[in-house]
């Protein structure tokens, strides 16, 4: 928490990547690259929730199992190659404002 404000850290991890397939699925040092990110946000002081942004059911199921939140499934239009990430960015900004 920085100034009573929490903070929330989005990992995007899409699948279908076409330079590297599911590169975020790849064990890199016997891990999936996808729990770097993830350990790295988890391990800050400043951050109090980790939230992993993706279309795959195969990626949400390791984020969730290394305690980041996976509330929903991008959409396959934030998921394609034409997607920015301040796109992805904006969609869970605009979930969590629900809360």
């Amino acid at each position: 928490m920085i100034e009573d404000k929490k903070i929330i850290a989005v990992v995007p991890a899409r699948a279908g990547s076409k330079g590297i397939r599911n590169k975020n699925l790849m064990k890199v040092n016997g891990e999936p690259l996808v729990c770097y990110p993830i350990k790295a946000a988890l391990n800050s002081k400043y951050i109090d929730f980790v939230f992993c942004s993706t279309n795959s059911l195969k990626i949400s199921k390791i984020a969730r199992r290394m305690g980041a939140d996976v509330s929903y499934l991008r959409s396959k239009k934030l998921a394609s190659d034409k997607a920015k990430s301040t796109d992805v960015l904006l969609d869970a900004i605009s979930f969590f404002e629900m809360f």
